[in-house]
């Protein structure tokens, strides 16, 4: 994959001193996290898989991405640290390692993956006034033996062609940003399904984001379309079950906060809306349980109501699917 310049503007000091993959010792344990870890075996052992892990990218790594991926090795540990005040620290260190260690081995959530290596390149630029700071993850598979491993590189080159690396071009603001992290809903030889969320923050009152898919046939490396998989009938009938879905879901947050929710008086409730997401499988993805369709701020609601999804379970959809369907 071709490396763009920004892949290593980095400042000096993650140039030099320990590798984080290095284990640290115990005996100078500083952090309330490095003591929490030395405490527990648990803990400890699964703090040497990462340190394994994340040895195992690097020597996969060109050495001009090292840098990076140190660079987002140093920024996680960091937010790790956050646990020392969770409500259950030991429990919050073990999910953020274990998760964390998911995503250095190229790990999908669910499906049984595939039979050669997927690493995670990491894209970091440190922020300035002029500049974005960049936190980019895509994953590659390193030996692409079939027509969709070459598929799902090919989405990474695309996405790391997208990275703003040059200037923003707006006012002087030290806090623009644009942060991706490729991830893996569900991977086999035979169907992946891949997210793909951007957060930016470009000048405003908030910052954007959203979420969209790939769904590969890794058989042909074709990108899956909805018409492949459900008959126009049967996406009429997904419509009005998602819609019923996010009815009950607006109905719920408000009356959490003592309101009502008034269907037929929310302009952003759109059947067109709904059956363009449904129509859509950028917007879907796939587990080996279910399926979700997400929508993106201001499609289905204002910014302030979150943001909302509707979900099948994955045994209705094979009895409601084409014949043939290519599903988890």
């Amino acid at each position: 994959m071709p490396v763009k310049a920004g892949y290593v503007l980095l400042a000096l000091w993650l140039l030099v001193g320990a590798d984080p993959a290095r284990a640290f010792d115990c005996a100078r344990a500083g952090t309330v996290v490095e003591q929490l870890i030395c405490a527990a075996p648990g803990l400890k052992s699964l703090d040497d898989a990462l340190g394994a892990a994340y040895q195992s990218v690097r020597d996969l790594t060109p050495k001009n991405g090292r840098a990076a991926l140190s660079a987002s090795q140093r920024a996680w540990i960091a937010e790790r640290e956050a646990c020392s005040s969770a409500e259950d620290p030991t429990a919050c260190v073990q999910s953020s390692t274990q998760t964390r260690t998911a995503l250095l081995q190229g790990a999908a959530l669910a499906g049984p993956g595939l039979p050669g290596r997927i690493i995670p390149l990491f894209y970091w630029q440190d922020g300035t006034d002029a500049i974005y700071a960049i936190d980019v993850t895509l994953l590659r598979v390193t030996d692409p033996a079939t027509p969709g491993e070459a598929r799902l590189n090919r989405l990474a080159e695309h996405l790391a062609a997208e990275i703003p690396f040059g200037p923003h071009g707006d006012e002087p603001n030290p806090y623009y940003d644009y942060i991706l992290q490729e991830g893996l809903d569900y991977l086999s030889p035979r169907f992946a399904s891949v997210s793909i969320p951007v957060s930016s923050y470009t000048g405003g009152a908030h910052p954007n984001h959203g979420i969209s898919h790939v769904n590969v046939d890794m058989a042909t490396g074709r990108d899956l379309a909805a018409a492949d998989l459900f008959a126009p009938a049967t996406q009429d009938d997904l419509t009005n079950i998602c819609r019923d879905q996010i009815i009950a879901e607006k109905t719920r947050r408000l009356a959490a906060d003592g309101q009502s929710y008034i269907p037929a008086d929310d302009a952003f409730l759109s059947d067109e809306v709904l059956g363009d997401h449904v129509a859509d499988l950028s917007r879907w993805s796939f587990t080996d349980r279910e399926a979700r369709i997400d929508f993106d701020p201001y499609s289905i609601g204002a910014y302030a109501e979150g943001d909302f999804a509707c979900r099948f379970d994955l045994k209705d959809l094979r009895a409601m699917a084409l014949p043939g369907a290519l599903l988890p």
